[in-house]
């Protein structure tokens, strides 16, 4: 079994065998963690639950956690499960996308950061299916030609619209401009969209 490093340099937790997996910052990364974003998300649409797609080791659980929302996580990684807070450690569920889809977890919402850009098109299919099984889907992207550990889907902003509403979503460009105004400098949330189900 591959065991999971620690780049000195950068502190990007990876996996030796398994270079798509990881990416995440040891410890957290501020750039993923924008609380005037998640006050935005937890008034506007009330969630009493979601599931981090992508959740390295957490942190972002930790904070719906505590504002009283029933958390799940999906990380590639036993490393990342294993320094996650003791409150939320077994809310991770451990999986790797290019192995096949995950049964879906029922949640109002799910939130994905720092996450598509890493999973190469040919295993988008696997994923899927969790980012539609939602009320409210929330994530970000890279854009075209961002650099960044292991992006291999970069894409802009149509290209996710398009996607998700073939899915059945509806784009919320109202919401998604008004969570992107909130962003904090140098957060990764800047390029946030935000979906609702169709019909809900």
């Amino acid at each position: 079994m591959a065991k999971a490093l620690v780049d000195k340099k950068t502190g990007v937790v990876y996996d030796v065998e398994r270079p798509w997996l990881g990416g995440n910052i040891l410890g957290g990364d501020d750039r993923c963690l924008d609380d005037g974003v998640f006050d935005y998300l937890l008034s506007e649409f009330n969630p009493s639950s979601i599931v981090d797609v992508g959740c390295g080791e957490g942190q972002l659980m930790e904070y719906f956690h505590y504002n009283e929302v029933q958390v799940h996580g999906i990380d590639g990684l036993e490393y990342n499960k294993d320094n996650a807070a003791s409150d939320i450690k077994d809310r991770i569920v451990v999986h790797d996308y290019t192995n096949g889809p995950l049964h879906p977890i029922d949640v109002d919402m799910v939130i994905s950061c720092e996450f598509v850009e890493h999973v190469h098109k040919r295993f988008m299919a696997n994923f899927l299916p969790q980012f539609v099984y939602c009320e409210t889907l929330v994530f970000t992207h890279a854009i075209e030609d961002q650099q960044g550990y292991h992006h291999v889907n970069c894409e802009n902003d149509p290209y996710w619209i398009n996607l998700m509403t073939s899915l059945g979503m509806v784009y919320l460009e109202d919401k998604t401009m008004e969570a992107r105004n909130i962003v904090t400098d140098g957060h990764f949330w800047g390029t946030v969209l935000i979906f609702k189900k169709k019909f809900t």
